[in-house]
């Protein structure tokens, strides 16, 4: 849930793209501002203040499952790991966002490169969505025999 939260890009790619199209991209062309690194601290700010809102919230989800982390709190270089980890995915996220994004000098719509990224980035979660596209049926995947 956090992990899920810290990585995602909401409307990174199809905004940067849609300068690109208007032509307010110029504004960072001009202008001696680093179009990406305005929109990563734009984004590192979102992501703070999405997390000091949603602070009660997981801590509320935290407690009502206390039950299952009967261990404590992992040892300091695991939630170094964990930490680490949290960064380079945001960061992993925000830049092939905005290389999508970026492919709106070449492409002239970029939506659909946005509904296959989406589409292989949901994959690996074991998403719903892939539960209803590819059904059991498909020949795909191999299927258990019926127990008798």
């Amino acid at each position: 849930m956090v992990t899920r939260a810290f990585s995602s890009m909401p409307t990174l790619a199809s905004g940067i793209a849609r300068s690109i199209r208007d032509g307010t991209i110029k504004k960072y062309l001009v202008q001696p501002v680093d179009m990406l690194g305005f929109l990563l601290i734009c984004r590192v700010a979102h992501k703070l203040v999405y997390y000091l809102v949603a602070i009660l919230p997981f801590a509320f989800v935290f407690y009502l499952c206390r039950g299952y982390f009967t261990g404590g709190w992992p040892p300091a270089p695991e939630m170094a790991a964990y930490v680490a980890s949290l960064v380079m995915s945001f960061l992993l996220g925000y830049f092939l966002d905005a290389t999508i994004g970026l492919i709106g000098f070449w492409f002239l719509e970029v939506s659909s490169l946005l509904f296959v990224y989406m589409l292989l980035r949901l994959f690996p979660l074991g998403s719903d969505v892939f539960r209803s596209i590819c059904s059991t049926s498909s020949p795909l995947f191999v299927r258990s025999p019926p127990e008798i």
